[in-house]
């Protein structure tokens, strides 16, 4: 019975690293929302092994939108500092 166990256990871990997680991770990469992306995968029968899937798509989705909005504040940043050069740039010809 320990051995049946284990094997699911090792089994359930298997599908967690090797399918659902990178499936997920591909997902949210992808532009899906976590909960959506958990949603189209099955999920591991261990609920450590779920939270751990539930934690790895929150952080995945987190770091998309930080790197959205650090792409935001750079183009933002990139404008300002272009139409700053051009009023330099028209105040030395004046």
């Amino acid at each position: 019975r320990l051995k049946a166990s284990t094997a699911a256990l090792e089994a359930d871990a298997a599908h967690t690293s090797d399918v659902a997680l990178p499936a997920v991770v591909r997902l949210v990469r992808g532009g899906w929302n976590a909960a959506a992306a958990l949603d189209q995968v099955p999920p591991p029968r261990s609920p450590r092994h779920r939270k751990l899937l539930h934690m790895a798509a929150a952080t995945v989705e987190e770091q998309g939108q930080q790197a959205a909005s650090l792409q935001a504040g750079n183009a933002q940043l990139r404008e300002e500092l272009g139409a700053e050069i051009t009023r330099l740039r028209d105040e030395l010809e004046v």
